[in-house]
């Protein structure tokens, strides 16, 4: 070998139902598993867990420590965390500094079709909403409760008008409802 452009590829590959697939690849300066689309779980064991993390090809979604995929709120989220303790059901974000800078979790939305995307919002837009719902015996579809920030008013360069809601399901009801608001200019 001598020092050019050339550059190698390492494929791990598998025979399943008669067919040869590619389990990982190793390309530049990247490594890829599933990069065939045969719906290959990949799965990291921990001590105590034998799904401790899970990509679920399948379904498209991560799962820590629950090792499934379930449907809460309505929908598949990407991202899930399930366990049967306060440890095993958690998540903390912790930022070290000698000063008063906290850590961050942080929602951004566009009105753009595609990753990367920077299209402005409008006003009325939803900018992220956190809910809880509990099992109902069926399913945890249902939410109880929720706090949701809209764009309340045009936002433009470096201004972003917004608006807070606070929402509960009543007793009997499938949705929840507003009960109280915060508007950009402070007013509830």
């Amino acid at each position: 070998a001598s020092a050019d452009s050339r550059s190698a590829d390492l494929f791990l590959m598998t025979r399943t139902n008669g067919s040869l697939i590619s389990r990982i690849g190793m390309i530049d300066s990247t490594t890829v598993i599933n990069d065939s689309g045969a719906d290959i779980d990949f799965r990291v064991e921990s001590n105590l867990q034998a799904n401790m993390l899970l990509v679920d090809a399948g379904e498209d979604i991560v799962s820590i420590a629950g090792g499934g995929s379930h449907t809460v709120g309505s929908f598949k989220n990407t991202l899930q965390i399930e366990g049967t303790t306060g440890q095993t059901s958690s998540m903390s974000i912790t930022r070290n500094t000698a000063g008063t800078s906290p850590p961050y979790l942080q929602f951004g939305k566009t009105r753009g079709a595609s990753v990367g995307s920077n299209t402005i919002v409008q006003s009325g837009d939803t900018l992220g909403i956190i809910t809880w719902s509990g099992s109902d015996g069926t399913n945890r579809d249902t939410n109880a409760a929720q706090i949701q920030i809209d764009v309340d008013g045009t936002p433009g360069e470096n201004d972003m008008p917004g608006r807070i809601l606070f929402k509960t399901t009543p007793d009997g009801a499938t949705a929840p409802s507003e009960r109280m608001r915060i508007v950009n200019g402070g007013n509830v």
